[in-house]
């Protein structure tokens, strides 16, 4: 019985690393709706960007830590402070990208921003995992153009050799997650439904139960 029940648990997991994803990725709360279909181009003409204050920071190092903030990308400091500035960079290069259409802004509230640690960098890599909720208004009204959505991202951590590699070239945690978010926040506001998240099997569900 014991190896069945074993066996059953592991079945549920792999289950759900295997759970086809909502257009966003991720649950919205009961006051949140889903979000509209783009119906008309957007030009993003601002952007707001907040990190509460109760987000909890993790600096153990730990493969999998708990924490609504986890991030090494930066010296030692206000983490909370570092991905704002890390959202407000990835949403600049969105709105770069933004320009022609119906004028609107945007406000970002992050939820939770799970990078990855030292030890799994050196090693094994993971997945960086990110919840926010997006606010999308008018920028000459004010008025919301549809319902405030909490978006889901999750994109590969490089690790051991290959987090080597990358740096040489470049591409350190901090840019891929520029271009990452810029990637989504363009996709929220040009695509039918929305970013649609990867899957990234096991890690993904691990850290998304933390």
């Amino acid at each position: 019985m014991r190896t069945v029940g074993i066996l059953g648990l592991l079945a549920i997991g792999l289950g759900a690393c295997t759970s086809p994803d909502t257009a966003s990725g991720g649950a919205a709360g009961p006051d949140y709706g889903l979000v509209a279909p783009v119906t008309e181009p957007v030009a993003l003409a601002g952007f707001d960007v907040t990190v509460p204050a109760h987000l909890t920071v993790s600096e153990a190092n730990a493969y999998l830590p708990r924490g609504e903030i986890v991030w090494r990308g930066d010296p030692a400091g206000d983490r909370h402070a570092q991905v704002a500035a890390l959202f407000r960079a990835g949403a600049a290069r969105a709105q770069a990208g933004l320009a022609s259409g119906r004028p609107v802004t945007i406000g970002i509230e992050v939820r939770r921003f799970h990078a990855i640690t030292e030890k799994a960098r050196y090693t094994t890599g993971g997945v960086h995992h990110m919840v926010f909720d997006l606010t999308v208004r008018d920028a000459e009204t004010g008025a919301l153009v549809r319902p405030v959505k909490t978006v889901t991202t999750d994109i590969v951590a490089y690790g051991g050799r290959k987090a080597i590699e990358a740096e040489a070239r470049g591409e350190t945690q901090k840019a891929r997650l520029t271009a990452h978010i810029a990637r989504v926040v363009t996709e929220e506001l040009t695509l039918p439904g929305g970013h649609r998240n990867a899957r990234l099997g096991l890690i993904q569900a691990l850290n998304r139960g933390l």
